[in-house]
């Protein structure tokens, strides 16, 4: 259901060259971040998809206070890969709270190509 919300405004909001990739890649953020969510938290989950200039921002909110951390999963490990992910995906990713809430954890998947010299 995630991974659906998210294509959807993508696909009105995103085109030219990139879009297959940026929309992949804005998928796979979604997909990680409520993963995450639903795994370490016990309350209501909450996506949000944002235009920006040049990214996308997806962040996803959930009642728990404990932050997220990046792990060094060992290659045989079925989890603990998710914050890496988004870290390669995403030009830059975070923790924000959110008042009486929890938290909402975001990256921002770029939308446009970058360009070499």
């Amino acid at each position: 259901m995630a991974r659906r919300f998210v294509a959807v405004h993508l696909h009105e909001w995103v085109d030219g060259v990139s879009a297959e990739d940026t929309i992949d890649d804005a998928l796979l953020v979604a997909s990680e971040l409520v993963g995450n969510a639903v795994r370490h938290c016990t309350g209501r989950i909450g996506l949000c998809v944002e235009r920006l200039a040049e990214e996308v921002e997806i962040s996803v909110s959930d009642d728990s206070t404990k932050l997220p951390a990046a792990t060094d999963a060992v290659p045989t490990s079925e989890s603990g890969r998710g914050l890496t992910i988004v870290g390669a995906l995403c030009s830059a990713w975070g923790v924000r709270p959110v008042a009486g809430h929890g938290k909402a954890v975001w990256g921002r998947v770029p939308t446009v190509v970058a360009r070499s010299a």
